[in-house]
This record gives structure tokens, sequence and C-alpha cells, in this order.
């Protein structure tokens, strides 16, 4: 077996499966998250469960920020961490919430795929990063997959109003992202202390 031989199985061996764990679980959360919204509307009022929704996640962010130790940014990144707050989990949120009253779980899905596209729009729009055009077609590939997947809803009548929050939700979601990345990396990963 040569030098080069030996390589692949090198690196095959140190594989970073938390990363794919992660993808998986956000894949898994994401997927899920219009439907369980759906749900929620019918139990509760719709700011209601995404004032319930924000609650419990705050108990376990601050659980993970004091276990880590994790240190507030200060500055400009501040206030792009908190606006970023604001437009994805205030905005996309009670966007969302309000929005799914009236329109089906997979026609928020197909509107909500617009995000990507937006992301990179905004992303170049405050000079973070330029456009190509793979970036592009991989945006368009989201749009037009989830549209296929949920084509079955997409001929249904919906009210704009409500076709207009999720649209905005996704447009605050890719407006938030954009400003967390400006913000730069934050409070590097600390080993966990109990």
């Amino acid at each position: 077996m040569s030098i080069a031989d030996a390589r692949p199985r090198a690196a095959a061996a140190e594989t970073d499966w938390a990363g794919y764990g992660a993808f998986a679980g956000a894949t898994l959360i994401w997927s899920s998250t219009f439907l369980f919204i759906a749900i929620s509307n019918e139990i509760v009022a719709p700011l209601w469960g995404a004032t319930l929704r924000l609650a419990i996640a705050f108990v376990g962010l601050a659980a993970i920020a004091l276990l880590t130790r994790a240190k507030l940014p200060r500055g400009a990144a501040l206030r792009d961490v908190v606006l970023y707050g604001v437009f994805q989990f205030g905005g996309v949120l009670a966007l969302l919430y309000w929005g799914e009253q009236t329109v089906p779980t997979g026609m928020t899905a197909v509107v909500f795929a617009t995000a990507p596209l937006q992301t990179a729009l905004f992303a170049r729009a405050l000079g973070l990063e330029a456009i190509d055009r793979v970036k592009i077609a991989a945006a368009v590939v989201a749009v037009v997959g989830v549209g296929v997947i949920f084509s079955g809803q997409l001929g249904v009548g919906v009210p704009l109003a409500g076709l207009v929050a999720v649209f905005l939700a996704a447009t605050a979601g890719a407006i938030g992202s954009v400003l967390l990345r400006r913000a730069g990396r934050q409070s590097p990963p600390r080993p966990w202390r109990c």
C-alpha cells in the first residue's frame, strides 16, 4: 500500500460525525416546525404559542450559557446579536404563527424556502459576501424542490395576508441570519462544567 492509498483511509477515519449529527438534528427540528406550529395554533392563540416556545427555549439556552460560562458580546457585535434575536425570533415566529392560521403547512414550507435566496441577497447588500451562480442555483433548487414535495397544497385558495406574513417571516429570518453572520463568532465553546 502506498502513502497515497493510506491518505483517503485516514481521512475517512477522521470524519467529524458531530457535524453530521448537528445537521440531522437541525433538519429534523426544522422539518417539523411548520407542522407543530399548525398544531399549536389549534390549541392556543398564535402569539401565545410563539411566546411559550420562546420561553421554553430561553430556559434551555440560559442553562447552557451558564454551564459553559458564555460571555455576552460587546459593541457592534452585541447590537447585531440583539437585532438577530428581534428578527429571527420576534419577527419569524410571530409572523409564522399568525400566518399559519390561514396558510396550509406545505405552502408555508414552500414560501419559507425562499429564505436562502433572500439570505444571499441581504448578505450581498450588506457587503458580507458575493453572490455567485452556485448559491443562486442552490437556492432556486431548494424552492423548486419544496414546491414539488408540497405541490398538492399549492392550488388551495389562501388569503393574501397569510401568505404575506409567511413571506415576511422568511425575510425576517434571512435578515436575522445575515446580522448574526456580521456579528462574527461569539463566545467560543468550552468544555461542560457542572
